[in-house]
């Protein structure tokens, strides 16, 4: 998307990122935020009923993540047994993720991204504060389970790492915005709560950002 913004300016109007214009090759927050992030719980899996069918593995998504990720995605991203029940989530032996990890970190370092010539919406998925955080989740990770959220409703201490991720998930995401905006002379950036998959957890929101991005440029011609 940077190469077509700043290389063919004349067969594009502009670019929408949803929650993708980060700057992947940044990686001195990593630190500090993974030593918050390993002393609270990931996310809630699904359980072996919730692999009963994809169907079943839907809901599971919809219900406990608010992620209603339609059924097709899901069959590219989970391996089917031959009864239709969901064997596993699908990846490469780690072998191959850690040298794939190792080309794309190689390829990231030295980028310097040109600047981009047409208009750019970049829309973040961005926490509004910690029980939004918790809730709904940002960038870099779903919604927390339910009853961790009870238990940092009534233990300060828990509740006090969740504030310290809180903020560094915001001060992370300024930190791509602003480097979004030293290359996006028109650019536009928007936050909204939620999580990474932004267009299927809040579909409207998106869909009037994009709306009215677009009708900013059709003002312009």
């Amino acid at each position: 998307m940077h190469v077509l913004g700043a290389r063919y300016p004349t067969r594009i109007a502009g670019l929408v990122y949803v929650d993708a214009a980060f700057d992947r090759g940044d990686d001195a927050d990593s630190e500090a935020y993974d030593s918050v992030r390993r002393t609270l719980p990931g996310t809630t899996g699904p359980r072996r009923g919730d692999l009963a069918s994809f169907t079943a593995l839907r809901s599971f998504f919809a219900n406990v993540q608010g992620l209603p990720f339609p059924e097709a995605y899901l069959r590219t991203r989970w391996v089917a047994n031959p009864d239709g029940s969901v064997a596993r989530m699908w990846a490469p032996d780690r072998p191959i993720i850690q040298a794939m990890s190792k080309e794309l970190q190689a390829a990231y370092k030295p980028y310097q991204p040109e600047r981009i010539r047409v208009p750019a919406l970049a829309v973040y998925a961005v926490p509004t504060s910690a029980d939004d955080f918790m809730r709904r989740g940002s960038s870099d990770r779903p919604p927390f389970p339910q009853d961790f959220i009870a238990k940092a409703a009534v233990d300060a201490a828990v509740r006090e790492r969740v504030e310290k991720l809180y903020q560094l998930t915001r001060a992370r995401v300024r930190n791509h915005e602003k480097w979004f905006e030293t290359f996006a002379e028109r650019g536009r950036v928007v936050e909204l709560s939620g999580a990474h998959h932004l267009f299927i957890s809040s579909p409207r929101e998106v869909l009037e950002q994009i709306d009215a991005f677009m009708s900013s440029l059709a003002d312009r011609r």
